[in-house]
């Protein structure tokens, strides 16, 4: 049947559709990166932060680029069977392409880019959807973090976030012992739902507010909250629902780390190919990913390419 001439979908965004001049411009960036660099590493990354991205960019930029986005194109540019590759072995570095990953193109010897890759973290607050690294819970009463008393002005935000507080002769008090997040991440509060407090005294090990959690994963050991009745506000290992996570960020307790994996490398000296880690499951986080990559973190989506040094190119 003819295609309806009267009705049109008329797309509104100024957006223009990225055409195979533009697809062939990316693929010729990849490859002459490939012929400016003599060696080329597939990195992973985890809990992705923009700004602190941008300083390892210009840290490296006179020795070597990043080059990030949508891993099929990507792909296309390094050949992905023996056939169609654009140097000898790429086709299995094309293959680790998978998930939130990226190129990176330099002129460092290995043990450099394998020490400037490894020691290169930045500890941030956990987004919604991350896995909390170690139990936090809050007792009742007066509110405390890591610089002092809580500030009353916060005390509207807690709340919103689902604790029960109140002001006390300008104290911020939790009511009442109490959970925060569901099965769904809706937040659990006494009176107005279930009543969730718990005795974590012989259950699983917290922190109290005010202490910071344990670098890496992993609770403190049991008994750290003593015996007393407390808020659990999340639990090691389970996803983080935006309440959970906001209440982790007011009382400065920071469960993300950014980081990176290097996962394998390839050098011209002999068209060698070395696979350097295991591929690994995608982090909460950033979700699950897909074949194309992209989207995974701010600022850099779809098929856009970064290179070091500059803007997006």
């Amino acid at each position: 049947m003819p295609k309806s001439k009267r009705n049109k979908v008329v797309a509104l965004s100024k957006t223009k559709k990225k055409d195979r001049e533009w697809k062939e411009g990316l693929v010729t960036q990849v490859r002459n990166a490939v012929d400016s660099y003599p060696n080329v590493y597939v990195f992973k990354f985890h809990n992705m932060r923009n700004e602190k991205f941008k300083e390892l960019r210009d840290e490296l930029k006179d020795s070597s680029r990043f080059l990030m986005g949508s891993n099929k194109m990507l792909q296309v540019a390094l050949g992905k069977t023996e056939a169609d590759e654009y140097r000898a072995n790429l086709h299995l570095l094309s293959a680790r392409l998978k998930g939130h990953v990226g190129l990176l193109f330099t002129k460092l010897p290995r043990d450099e880019v394998v020490r400037v890759m490894g020691q290169f973290e930045h500890e941030d607050y956990a987004r919604p959807g991350s896995l909390a690294i170690a139990d936090f819970s809050l007792s009742a009463g007066p509110l405390s973090g890591p610089r002092g008393p809580m500030v009353h002005t916060m005390e509207p935000q807690l709340r919103k976030h689902g604790l029960p507080t109140r002001l006390n002769k300008g104290v911020v008090e939790l009511l009442a012992d109490h959970t925060v997040g569901g099965r769904r991440g809706a937040a659990q509060t006494q009176g107005r739902a279930a009543v969730a407090a718990q005795e974590l005294g012989d259950g699983p090990a917290s922190f109290a507010s005010g202490e910071a959690p344990p670098r890496g994963a992993g609770p403190l050991p049991a008994g750290a909250m003593g015996h007393q009745r407390a808020v659990l506000v999340c639990r090691a290992g389970k996803p983080l629902d935006p309440n959970q996570a906001a209440l982790l960020r007011a009382f400065e307790i920071k469960m993300a780390t950014f980081r990176f994996t290097l996962l394998a490398a390839w050098s011209e000296d002999g068209d060698a190919y070395e696979s350097l880690a295991e591929d690994e499951e995608e982090d909460e986080e950033e979700g699950e990913g897909d074949e194309d990559g992209g989207g995974g973190f701010e600022g850099f989506e779809g098929v856009e390419m970064v290179g070091v040094g500059g803007a997006s190119e």
